[in-house]
């Protein structure tokens, strides 16, 4: 039977910003490797795809990276409060 999968212990010493660190490299790694994996579908000998599919594709993709990276960036222009 396998091990089920368990997530590293948490220092109680780790800041904000090293757990920030530690978990967004992670994740942006995993992003990049199926971004790669997504470009093998580039090639020809093994896939037809149409222009108009692969510009639905890439802006879906960089729609929702743009809206990810908004979650980032503080603006009062964007915020819809009532502050005295």
């Amino acid at each position: 039977m396998d091990k089920p999968k368990t997530k590293p212990k948490e220092s109680k010493s780790e800041s904000k910003e090293q757990r920030f660190n530690r978990i967004a490299s992670s994740r942006a790694s995993k992003v990049l490797k199926y971004l790669r994996l997504l470009g093998n579908c580039s090639n020809k000998s093994n896939y037809a795809f149409t222009q108009e599919q692969v510009d639905k594709l890439f802006d879906t993709i960089y729609d929702y990276t743009e809206r990810m990276q908004s979650k980032f960036i503080a603006t009062t222009e964007n915020q819809d409060m009532f502050e005295f």
